[in-house]
């Protein structure tokens, strides 16, 4: 090893020694899943299930929920303060389908057209190596601070190659770091896995991801999503959706319904004598640890019980809170 070769590697070691003076800033939260925290900043997660059991649809409403203030089915992106933009690399998908897939964004976002800080690229025809250049001058170019790779397995020739696998893996950790994003990996489960995801590649993104969670295709046609790793939250309740003609909603539950019981002192934090909805429920967001559509239904229910009555653009305080 030559003196230059001695000197690099030592200013290395240095820049990832543990340094007391240094505080890192705190985990930026980027993606929730039903209430629960999925995804931060320099981390990764990963979407699995089945082939045609809906990923794409589930991956179209995360999207769509950064574009606008309400969750979609229970997933929620919501950018740092400082930094706006989100990108999708489509690897699998033909063009109709990649068009399509933008059309369904769109529709669930409720807009005409998608905003400047969204990107979208379609891969189908290139190769691994290509498709990682490709993916890394993007990245370089622009840090968006949420990409999403549509699937994972185009981005290697073998997923059963333990070898490659590691790298890959090792990479998507390097862009997460370097590029301090998160990104959001979507990867095929086999048919005699087990309910397992695809190969060495697979079990490589279980162990590193961040979160991964699970999507099921039922046989009486709905569809259900669910925590398989959170290592940075609590499991969120599985949620459940139904398709009705190409639109996907949440089938609701009595469990997923607010009790008043349980929420007095949550009224007793969040409510004052006049409350703006918006202020309200991003209250009752920050201190219950809820997702959005979970926060709206609270102040529902404290309508529907007599606590909070709208007055114009205002919610006023009518019942004495204990």
């Amino acid at each position: 090893m030559t003196e230059k070769q001695t000197e690099n590697l030592s200013s290395q070691l240095q820049s990832r020694k543990y340094n007391p003076d240094h505080k890192p800033k705190q985990n930026t939260i980027v993606l929730t899943v039903g209430g629960s925290i999925a995804g931060t900043l320099q981390n990764f997660f990963i979407a699995t299930g089945m082939p045609k059991v809906g990923k794409s649809t589930i991956i179209a409403g995360l999207i769509a929920s950064s574009m606008q203030f309400n969750d979609v089915f229970g997933i929620k992106v919501t950018f740092p303060p400082e930094r706006k933009g989100i990108v999708y690399f489509d690897t699998e998908t033909a063009e109709f389908d990649f068009y399509k897939q933008i059309d369904r964004i769109k529709s669930l976002a409720d807009i005409q057209t998608v905003p400047d800080y969204f990107a979208a690229f379609n891969f189908r025809e290139d190769e691994p190596p290509a498709i990682l250049e490709f993916i890394e001058h993007y990245l370089k170019e622009n840090l968006p601070p949420v990409v999403i790779i549509d699937g994972l397995l185009d981005l290697i020739y073998d997923f059963n190659d333990s070898i490659a696998s590691k790298k890959l893996v090792n990479l998507i950790k390097r862009w997460g770091k370097k590029y301090n994003c998160l990104i959001i990996g979507v990867i095929h489960q086999g048919k005699t896995t087990g309910g397992n995801t695809l190969g060495h590649l697979g079990a490589m993104t279980d162990r590193y991801a961040q979160t991964t969670i699970e999507i099921i295709r039922n046989k009486d046609n709905t569809f259900t999503i669910s925590p398989k790793l959170l290592r940075s939250d609590k499991y969120f309740n599985p949620i459940n959706l139904i398709n009705n003609n190409g639109i996907f909603s949440i089938i609701e539950s009595e469990k997923s319904k607010p009790d008043e019981n349980n929420n007095i002192e949550l009224m007793r934090k969040v409510l004052k004598a006049e409350n703006n909805y918006k202020q309200l429920v991003e209250d009752i967001q920050e201190y219950s640890g809820k997702s959005l559509s979970y926060s709206k239904k609270i102040v529902k229910d404290w309508i529907g019980t007599g606590y909070i009555v709208k007055d114009g653009n205002v919610y006023k305080l009518v019942k004495a809170i204990f």
